[in-house]
């Protein structure tokens, strides 16, 4: 078999197409270099390892002789992986969006050598179908009008760049504002959730559904900021839990393997897009979490802690990372033993109606009416829709959570799992020398630098972390990460931080991301992570650029609420102020342990959790945290402190008076 340069990456999506008849580059100046030597312009094709559609093309027209053919002669022909080069697609990505009103992948975009897009679209078969131009008719219509009318393709490149470059700017005179948005943005946000609310099946708006976490955890922020205010806090609650009620009992989830699917594409959520990230594992463990400490329900943790078992069975590294995702296509069971065999979606998931007879009997029937099972099928046979990334590293914060919030020995294998994960990136993606975070790890092999985003996720799990089990280290490598992302891609101008560092001058814009989609913005978190550090060691710093990012928005936020549902959640906890809880005792001693469940059963998300035990740890603590000096036991018990902006209440030592000090109504 003949490979392609593909064959010298380490990108699993880079892989798949090693093979391939085309003559693929990966994103490189020695493909930059040919298209400006021989005068062609690029074909760019962007995707990622588990998207459906991404496999349909490439079987259709990448591994297709004539298709190839026309790419080597007429275009020098780039592959780009959008989870190891994020800041490429996201270039793309908004040229294709404001050139034809959609996106996803594969995504499909023709540029000049310079690098600018003239031409853009999703996935296209190979011959017109659909409604949609074929592939074959397209590069032929491209290649001529480039080789025919080159200075109309040019001119018409450039006046798209600076029309893009105007789109995606900031300026202080037309976009950012000046003050942080009073509470009544909320109120309008909540408005926003409520006008889309499907109130008969959960989740917002009609098919496809995707499940959003952002949008649930700012739910049941709003529900605890307004319980805690007086006003109504019934709705944000009732919209958040009986949509993950609803996700949890669909076929969105996988109820035999564990983990959920990527979306739903019909309304009901029961037929799932059948990949799996692991970024929705890690959110919408959070978010069940959240849930359950909210209503006191031991259902919302069933699915969290279901979704974690699977995560720790099949998604997690020999060396303690975890993998980015599952694919929606593989070989039918009964074409296992075929080499020709061709993957299909689902085919590992779907189960049909003559193997649940068969495995079940005369049970065949409950199963039938509990899953909506049909002789024919419910699922269709090639669903279509949005593709999305990765998230890596936020999933340290959903075990740090799980262990800090639930009770029984799984606990402590989801706390060694967080730090077994911290661990290996600390150790192999982590260089102290150059304070450079990578981004990639593949077969021992560590690479690219990271963006924003990377920097952001790590200090939030981090941070979760050092709450878990109160490890200076974890706090003071946090530190050092969001000093370095600062320098790196901070915003002086006009607050927030850019997606990448600027330094990489084949990436034509710099962009600074504001949509909490599949996976929340950098700028979002990062407030978040700030808005936590600032009370943690009384940072103005901190605090100054999280006001100075969230007056990028000003009141205009309510409006946007579907966006930018994460930067919501740092503006609710932004006026609803924080409560630090510092639990001072020997770690896993009877008393500690109790006044850590006692905290853990409250609803707590404008709260942090402090373990600190007495002598050498709570010594290096202090240095990075001095208000902690004097937080000791009391007469030989852990004590607890609650304290509001640094001003402490008395110390107590028995799990109910730290009731009384915490008690909020936790059910409406």
């Amino acid at each position: 078999m003949n490979m392609n340069r593909l064959s010298r990456e380490r990108s699993p999506y880079l892989l798949q197409h090693a093979s391939n008849p085309v003559d693929w580059y990966s994103w490189s100046e020695e493909a930059f270099a040919r298209a400006r030597t021989e005068d062609k312009p690029v074909f760019l094709s962007i995707g990622y390892s588990t998207c459906h559609w991404c496999h349909v093309m490439e079987h259709e027209s990448f591994e297709n002789d004539a298709i190839a053919q026309l790419l080597n002669r007429d275009f020098v022909s780039i592959k780009v992986d959008r989870e190891e080069r994020p800041d490429v697609d996201r270039v793309y990505m908004a040229f294709v969006q404001a050139t034809t009103g959609a996106g996803g992948w594969p995504m499909t975009v023709f540029l000049t050598p310079e690098l600018k897009p003239f031409f853009g679209g999703t996935y296209f078969p190979p011959s017109s179908k659909w409604g949609r131009p074929g592939f074959t008719d397209l590069l032929a219509e491209l290649a001529r009008v480039w080789k025919e009318d080159r200075p109309r393709v040019e001119h018409a490149a450039a006046e798209l760049l600076e029309r893009l470059k105007l789109v995606t700017r900031t300026t202080a005179k037309t976009r950012v504002e000046s003050a942080v948005a009073d509470e009544s943005a909320l109120d309008a946000a909540i408005e926003q959730y409520q006008m889309a609310f499907d109130r008969r099946r959960g989740g917002f708006g009609d098919a496809p559904k995707f499940p959003r976490p952002s949008e649930l955890l700012f739910l049941l922020r709003e529900h605890a900021r307004r319980l805690r205010g007086g006003s109504g806090a019934a709705a944000p609650l009732l919209m958040a839990t009986d949509t993950l009620r609803a996700m949890a009992l669909g076929g969105m989830r996988d109820h035999i393997g564990g983990g959920f699917h990527r979306y739903a594409v019909d309304a009901e959520w029961r037929v799932p897009h059948f990949e799996k990230m692991l970024y929705d594992q890690a959110q919408l463990s959070l978010a069940y979490l959240e849930a359950a400490q909210a209503t006191g329900d031991p259902f919302y943790a069933a699915v969290a802690e279901d979704t974690l078992q699977y995560v720790m069975r099949d998604m997690t590294h020999k060396e303690g990372g975890f993998y980015c995702a599952e694919d929606a296509d593989s070989v039918p069971p009964e074409e296992a033993a075929n080499p020709q065999a061709r993957q299909t979606e689902g085919a590992f998931y779907i189960w049909r109606d003559a193997e649940i007879e068969a495995l079940l009997g005369e049970d065949a029937g409950i199963a039938r009416r509990r899953f909506g099972i049909e002789p024919d099928g419910n699922a269709p046979s090639d669903p279509q829709g949005e593709f999305t990334g990765r998230n890596l590293l936020y999933t340290i914060a959903a075990f740090a959570r799980a262990a800090r919030i639930l009770d029984g020995e799984s606990s402590q294998a989801y706390l060694q799992a967080a730090r077994r994960a911290a661990s290996f990136i600390r150790n192999a993606l982590w260089d102290p020398s150059t304070r450079t975070l990578l981004r990639r790890f593949r077969e021992g092999d560590a690479a690219i630098d990271g963006y924003a985003e990377d920097y952001a996720y790590l200090i939030f799990g981090l941070l979760e972390l050092f709450q878990a089990d109160g490890d200076p280290a974890w706090l003071d490598w946090a530190l050092m990460l969001q000093a370095r992302q600062d320098e790196l891609f901070w915003d002086p101008d006009e607050g927030g931080w850019f997606s990448t560092s600027g330094d990489d001058s084949s990436v034509l814009l710099r962009l600074k991301e504001d949509y909490d989609g599949a996976e929340p913005a950098a700028s979002s978190i990062s407030v978040l992570n700030l808005l936590t550090l600032a009370h943690l060691q009384s940072s103005s710093d901190a605090l100054a650029k999280s006001e100075r990012t969230l007056a990028r928005y000003g009141p205009r936020i309510g409006a946007a609420a579907r966006a930018l549902p994460m930067m919501l959640c740092a503006l609710s906890a932004w006026h609803a102020g924080y409560t630090q809880v510092v639990i001072a005792g020997t770690r896993n001693a009877a008393d500690t342990a109790a006044l850590h469940a006692e905290a853990a059963r409250h609803y707590l998300p404008f709260g942090l959790v402090v373990p600190v035990e007495p002598g050498a740890s709570q010594r290096t603590l202090g240095s990075l945290m001095p208000f902690l000096a004097s937080m000791t036991p009391r007469d030989g018990r852990a004590a607890a402190y609650v304290c509001r902006e640094f001003a402490c209440r008395q110390p107590v030592t028995d799990p109910r008076e730290l009731e009384a000090e915490l008690r909020i109504p936790t059910h409406v």
